[in-house]
């Protein structure tokens, strides 16, 4: 669940993107625990801080908002690695990463086994002409160490001005090697629906490479197109595609499954309220007869494993390729 403010933003467990309509009531977050009571055990933080303020040597990294900003984030980190405080220049970040065109270097990263990984990099940037790959591990950007780091402290550092250089050493697992690239940021220009074409005997092929807002409308503009030249089967390609948002998921499912099939269930912490959540079907006139094959990687993450294992669980496709990523858990967004 991510928690995310417009002037400050936390993240709670990671995965796809999951937006509310509102923020919970507060009553929802606090724990009634007689031995758990918040104000006792902020007077401890207060207390420190204080201490800190009078006494630390170097007095320009003890502002009271630095501290309160570091105290968080060291907070949700220790949860999970999808966890994070968000301050507002990451918030904006994050919401150019999924809408936008920005600078830096093409590559959509996680946390995984403790380690910034690369879930995959995107065609036709400087990363993937360097040949980046899905599973490798940033250990360093600019000589620093990455040891600990969240995706948005790998973001900050590797987004940057078009044309600016940046030096960042990988590790590959298989065959195991390191090795450091100096690459140059270039304009990165995410483009959700592309190479929608028929191959041969009426085959369509179209690739899906991030689920944002406008994505299952692009598709359903593709399959349209599509069908006018006679498709007859479809080939939906969700390599290297590192997921989005939790509706457009579900949208794109809802395209090829019946009314009432279940596309995805989350949970949430047990004993709550509305801890089980269930997403059907939907869909206006969807295409539950056109024969489909989905190809997936190691870089098909999140959003992208919710529609083909929705797929697939229904029969509605078959999977070609590779293991996926595998993550499950969802991302919330909350203003606070």
């Amino acid at each position: 669940m991510l928690l995310s403010v417009v002037a400050l933003s936390l993240t709670l467990a990671g995965g796809c993107q999951m937006v509310p309509d509102s923020p919970p009531p507060l009553a929802d977050v606090i724990i009634e625990n007689d031995d758990d009571i918040a104000y006792q055990n902020i007077e401890l933080l207060t207390e420190v801080m204080m201490r800190v303020r009078r006494d630390y040597v170097d007095v320009d990294e003890v502002e009271y908002q630095k501290l309160v900003y570091s105290a968080l984030k060291g907070m949700l980190r220790s949860l999970d690695p999808h966890s994070q405080f968000m301050e507002p220049v990451s918030y904006e970040d994050m919401q150019e990463g999924t809408s936008g065109v920005f600078g830096g270097i093409g590559i959509m990263i996680g946390v995984r086994n403790n380690g910034l990984t690369v879930i995959s990099p995107l065609e036709d940037t400087p990363a993937f002409r360097i040949g980046l790959q899905a599973g490798d591990r940033i250990v360093k950007i600019e000589g620093e160490s990455t040891r600990g780091w969240t995706v948005s402290q790998a973001v900050d550092k590797l987004r940057g001005q078009v044309g600016d250089p940046v030096t960042l050493t990988f590790l590959r697992l298989s065959p195991r090697k390191e090795e450091t690239v100096t690459l140059t940021r270039d304009a990165i220009k995410l483009t959700r629906v592309k190479g929608a074409r028929i191959i041969e005997d009426g085959i369509g092929y179209i690739r899906v490479t991030q689920f944002s807002a406008t994505t299952v409308g692009l598709l359903q503009k593709e399959l349209d197109n599509l069908e006018a030249d006679g498709m007859t089967g479809l080939v939906l390609d969700l390599r290297n595609n590192p997921g989005g948002l939790l509706k457009a998921a579900i949208q794109v499912s809802e395209l090829f499954l019946e009314n009432g099939k279940l596309v995805v269930l989350t949970r949430s912490r047990k004993g709550r309220p509305k801890s089980e959540r269930r997403n059907y079907a939907r869909g206006k006139a969807p295409r539950t007869e056109l024969p489909m094959v989905i190809l997936v990687n190691a870089g098909s993450a999140s959003a992208s494993e919710i529609v083909a294992g929705a797929l697939q669980d229904h029969r509605r496709a078959i999977l070609v390729g590779q293991k996926t990523f595998g993550k499950g858990s969802v991302q919330t967004i909350i203003p606070m």
